[in-house]
């Protein structure tokens, strides 16, 4: 079993260089564009860096944009499929919009077995503002996806903005629950009593470090500024209030691979912190074929859901030790793809469903994976 596996990773291997050889001396046509905010006109959520307003030089990832990572053409939809597979696989950190439009994009994202969004989670919208003058990056959460969010929606929003802040370096950001009164009344404004509960969950813990506060509504002095004296307004906003809030930011960071020993460490309580490849060494240090090993190669699974590699390794665990019901879900995220129509093919070979099995064994050999022949030839046997 542990060759079938290794021929259906060496196959994935096979792909995705073939993918990258095609794609090389191109331009990408949907990720090249810098202004990529989506501006919106508010939200429920803001959330501001509290650090001083000093920067923190560190070391960048090496090189810049390579022509494997470029995509041409008039296909915008193809376009926005290979810049989500690039994510998918781990080749890229960030999907960027270009040139686009959004339905190109959020189609990709959205596509049950080749997107992005995991099963259970939400698709939401965080607006990241540098304002001229101000000397804190601001965050908005939601002004464009979910303009009426459910109570577990605006947990989940609260979440991602308060993980986005600390992945750009603000250990304890500040989130404030908008709202256009500071007065909690479940019988007017029902959203505030709902806050409660979310700042009693923050205080708690369950959202990680942040502080949270709300409802809150907008400056009443500034409102009644704007309000009395629009033209004079105009002017503050113009000549005065950029001088007073202004902060220059340079946004760097570095990547520290964890040592083996470290790695053992990081999986005790932060386990998504790992890549594939220390999760790997860690199963590969307590025994692949042992229960303890075959846990590590599972909870990669979990953690990587959407990674091919990952859940072919977890599918050949499972194989091991004869739970074909396990690793058979475990393959199904790989969609129809030839690796999955391979393990499956021999999955179905050894349940004695020959029929399917050299069904499945065909789609393998189409995509490209041309040890099928010799499995099809033993079906045949078999039968």
């Amino acid at each position: 079993m542990n060759d079938l596996t290794e021929i259906a990773l060496d196959a994935l291997e096979r792909e995705e260089s073939k993918d990258a050889g095609d794609e090389q001396d191109t331009t990408n046509d949907g990720a090249d564009e810098k202004d990529t905010s989506n501006a919106g006109d508010g939200g429920d959520n803001d959330a501001e860096d509290e650090d001083d307003s000093e920067s923190e030089n560190t070391d960048e990832k090496d090189g810049g944009e390579s022509d494997d990572d470029k995509s041409d053409g008039d296909d915008k939809d193809e376009c926005a499929r290979r810049a989500v597979s690039m994510v998918r696989n781990g080749e890229a950190d960030i999907l960027m919009k270009g040139l686009i439009n959004t339905d190109n994009v959020l189609r990709a994202i959205l596509h049950k077995e080749t997107g992005i969004l995991r099963p259970g989670h939400v698709l939401t919208h965080i607006a990241m503002a540098e304002i001229p003058k101000y000397e804190k990056l601001l965050f908005f959460t939601d002004a464009a996806v979910i303009p009426v969010p459910t109570k577990e929606q605006r947990r989940q929003q609260v979440h991602y903005v308060n993980y986005v802040c600390h992945a750009l370096g603000i250990e304890e950001p500040r989130i404030s629950l908008i709202h256009c009164a500071e007065k909690v009344s479940e019988k007017t404004f029902p959203y505030t009593v709902d806050y409660l509960d979310i700042i009693a969950l923050a205080q708690s813990g369950y959202f990680g470090r942040c502080i949270i506060d709300g409802p809150l509504e907008p400056d009443p002095r500034n409102e009644a500024i704007k309000r009395q004296f629009p033209q004079r307004y105009q002017q503050l906003l113009a000549e005065v209030y950029p001088a007073l809030r202004h902060s220059d930011y340079i946004i760097t960071y570095s990547i520290h691979l964890y040592t083996l020993a470290e790695s053992r460490e990081v999986y005790k309580t932060h386990p998504q912190d790992l890549s594939l490849a220390e999760l790997t060494a860690l199963a590969t240090e307590a025994g692949l074929n042992t229960p303890e090993g075959r846990a590590v190669i599972y909870r990669a699974a979990e953690l990587l859901p959407q990674n091919p590699r990952a859940l072919l390794m977890a599918a050949q665990a499972a194989l091991q030790v004869g739970d074909y019901g396990k690793a058979e879900a475990l393959l199904t995220p790989l969609g129809n793809s030839p690796q999955r129509s391979y393990l499956l093919g021999a999955i179905r070979k050894m349940q004695q469903r020959y029929d399917e099995a050299l069904h499945l064994m065909q789609e393998a050999h189409d995509g490209g994976i041309l040890e099928a022949t010799a499995q099809t030839e033993e079906i045949n046997e078999l039968k």
